[in-house]
């Protein structure tokens, strides 16, 4: 069983250093580290070639769910991991997690709780977002990749197709990840954009 985290950054170079440390500090067998560069402009793609990072992809499309799928598909992995170049695992809930993944064959994804690493004050809150999910290939298969027409929405949108198709997956109350929220965030610098897409798919007339 192979596992493979597909890192998303653009102009990460504050945070794409611990991102990927984290990977590394799992020490996970057989797995492999995939990072796909939205056309960095600072010294994020310096800091990632200096890491052993498998496959380092420069983003020749736009947006959040073009890089995703673009990492999908150059992975080869069963088990498939995402982060955003701010997240950063909590290493030993990962673990617990991943492993029970490998161990329960019928189970297609398992998720975590977040919380916020700049807030100290922040209560965990469930994560449906890629990065607090461990899934198996096999659920893009089933339900689709990411949509490449939303430009803030991408994942919610995904996770409203997951959740009306896939039926084996589990919560843990573990918080399995770490995520600053800062000023060049999308959610932050797009929130109007998001409540609009939001609104668009929320009056869609066909199921997603």
């Amino acid at each position: 069983m192979k596992t493979s985290f597909i890192i998303i950054c653009k102009n990460a170079e504050k945070h794409i250093e611990r991102c990927v440390d984290s990977i590394l500090s799992l020490g996970v067998s057989n797995s492999e580290i995939i990072a796909i560069d939205g056309q960095s402009e600072d010294n994020t793609k310096q800091i990632l070639n200096e890491k052993p990072i498998n496959k380092i992809i420069n983003q020749i499309g736009n947006g959040i769910g073009n890089a995703r799928n673009i990492g999908l598909k150059a992975s080869t992995g069963n088990i498939i991991c995402y982060l955003d170049s701010d997240d950063y695992y909590v290493k030993n809930s990962f673990l617990k997690l991943h492993n029970s993944i490998i161990s329960q064959k019928q189970l297609m994804a398992i998720g975590g709780y977040l919380i916020k690493s700049n807030d100290p004050t922040a209560t965990p809150f469930q994560a449906y977002t890629p990065g607090g999910f461990i899934l198996r290939r096999q659920i893009f298969e089933q339900i689709g990749y990411f949509r490449e027409d939303l430009e803030v929405a991408v994942d919610h949108e995904w996770f409203i197709r997951f959740i009306r198709n896939v039926t084996s997956y589990e919560i843990s109350l573990d918080v399995i990840l770490k995520k600053e929220i800062h000023q060049d965030s999308l959610s932050v610098l797009k929130q109007k954009k998001y409540r609009d897409e939001i609104m668009m798919l929320l009056k869609q007339k066909t199921p997603l």
